[in-house]
């Protein structure tokens, strides 16, 4: 296949009187914007959606006619980063409150051998206090129950469990937006 006459810049030009020019940006920079947001830190859960949305910025800006300055590459890195900056302001933790008791109701999702693994994984990372705090409560003990198990503060076992949650839901790359059951 030979390599297009154009450069990056020739082709973000004629976006707005040539589609084929934004499908060649699209086939020269999709692979490496995708890997720019990995190294960014988005979860690989998220990259794929905060790619399309900054091609979608991209199209709509050149077929507008807005120049921009400088390296296409750049540019389209800057607007990439801007929009995974913005996705992750947007997505908030799951509502697992310190209240619910999990081991009432039946449970309708169970982890597969793969997201099992990486939940062991991602739970072996919590401190041993973490740890214990998680599983008095995933075994449906109350607050005051752990907290008085554990002779600690009931702001204490709340504040801890805040905390384990936030980290497992990091880990996991788990959102509100994008729940863990099927």
């Amino acid at each position: 296949m030979n390599p297009s006459p154009f450069t990056d810049e020739d082709l973000a030009a004629r976006v707005g009187r040539d589609q084929a020019a934004f499908a060649e940006l699209h086939r020269r920079y999709d692979a490496r914007l995708r890997g720019f947001l990995k190294v960014k830190g988005h979860p690989p859960s998220a990259v794929p959606d905060i790619s399309q949305d900054t091609w979608l910025k991209v199209f709509a800006k050149l077929r507008a006619g807005e120049a921009f300055e400088g390296h296409f590459r750049g540019w389209l890195f800057t607007v990439g980063a801007n929009t995974g900056t913005d996705t992750a302001k947007k997505r908030k933790p799951l509502p697992l409150g310190d209240d619910v008791t999990p081991a009432a109701g039946p449970q309708k999702w169970r982890p597969d051998a793969e997201d099992a693994a990486r939940l062991h994984q991602c739970y072996g990372g919590l401190s041993d206090r973490e740890r214990d705090v998680v599983k008095r409560r995933l075994e449906g003990q109350t607050v005051p129950d752990v907290a008085n198990t554990l002779d600690i503060t009931a702001d204490q076992v709340s504040a801890t469990f805040h905390r384990a949650k936030e980290k497992l839901q990091t880990c996991l790359g788990v959102t509100k937006d994008q729940p863990c059951s099927p």
